[in-house]
């Protein structure tokens, strides 16, 4: 239910295309950064040939490395960018990726240097290096004392190695090189989504130890971050050139387009759309959830139209809902 962020998405641009720029996007939860950052990965894909935009949700770090969320970053987008590059530049199937782990390496192939890039950094991100831990002790007894007789058992361990800040910057360049630029892909832009969903403190170790790397230019990266609910100026970090804040709509006509894209079978009244404007500050989410149970309503009591005082009541309840969770918090 596309409502149009023109606006936002033509500053989006301006920053990342003109200016070269890395963008930090913020807001309140439920105002539409995910569909903005949508907006501008389709701007991107039909507009700007030269540019490779890669989608990353940071929300599921934790599968990546449950130890270090911050260093499950770097991990995370690389797979990504792997991925992304085998599909959508070379046109082969991820399936075929994966199962290039299996080889010994022993296979006769003939593969382009993108192939070959992609697979080395795939290699690395995927496979697991082996760490032994030996126990030794001593085997008690006659036999055992005359022939000074000892015995060891080995136990192994599976873990995977982090990827460091360097070797970010590092497998980037490869993959530009041999990758993007025969490809005609000049630049390499990673929208980082839903970091807002994660614990303000792991999204502030990311940025710390990925400072450099956000300025090094190789990438530009837009970030969403959140913004604890209780300052009312934030401290945002600094390696953002660039930082807007994403509002609800400011227009009522805004709302009424949304309402109508809705396709509830029953029309609201004027008044109703009104409260529904000013109640959620134009907030999309908070506007969609209450025209969903104000329907349910309107059905339950045989109500021809969604009247005001149904949408008062949502509302209500909604708030009240959205104070319990805060207090939870």
């Amino acid at each position: 239910m596309r409502v149009d962020r023109a606006e936002e998405l033509n500053q989006c641009v301006r920053a990342l295309i003109e200016r070269r720029h890395n963008v930090l996007l913020y807001g309140n939860r439920g105002v539409g950064k995910s569909f903005l950052l949508r907006l501008l990965d389709d701007h991107l894909q039909q507009e700007q040939s030269s540019i490779f935009p890669v989608f990353v949700r940071l929300s599921g770090l934790g599968c990546y490395g449950k130890d270090d969320i911050a260093a499950s970053f770097s991990r995370a987008v690389l797979l990504q960018v792997c991925c992304e590059a085998w599909t959508k530049l070379l046109c082969k199937r991820y399936l075929d990726l994966r199962e290039r782990l299996d080889e010994t390496g022993n296979e006769i192939t003939f593969r382009s240097e993108s192939e070959r890039t992609i697979q080395r950094i795939y290699d690395v991100l995927m496979t697991s290096e082996r760490k032994a831990k030996s126990r030794h002790f001593a085997s008690f007894g006659v036999s055992a004392g005359i022939k000074g007789e000892k015995q060891e058992e080995a136990e192994y361990e599976r873990q995977q190695s982090d990827v460091l800040p360097f070797e970010f910057a590092e497998f980037i360049s490869e993959i530009t090189r041999y990758v993007l630029m025969p490809k005609n892909k000049k630049r390499l832009l990673i929208l980082c989504d839903e970091a807002n969903h994660m614990p303000m403190f792991d999204q502030q170790e990311i940025l710390e130890r990925y400072f450099e790397l956000f300025n090094a230019k190789q990438v530009q990266f837009l970030f969403v971050a959140g913004v604890a609910h209780w300052e009312e100026s934030p401290s945002l970090p600094t390696c953002f050139e660039t930082q807007f804040e994403l509002k609800g709509f400011s227009a009522i006509e805004d709302v009424l387009t949304l309402v109508q894209k809705a396709k509830s079978s029953l029309p609201f009244e004027d008044e109703a759309i009104n409260v529904l404007f000013n109640e959620h500050n134009g907030n999309p989410r908070r506007i969609l959830e209450t025209c969903h149970f104000a329907f349910e309503q309107a059905v339950r009591r045989k109500s021809p139209t969604i009247t005001v005082d149904i949408v008062h009541r949502v509302c209500k309840e909604i708030r009240q809902k959205l104070e319990k969770e805060r207090s939870l918090m």
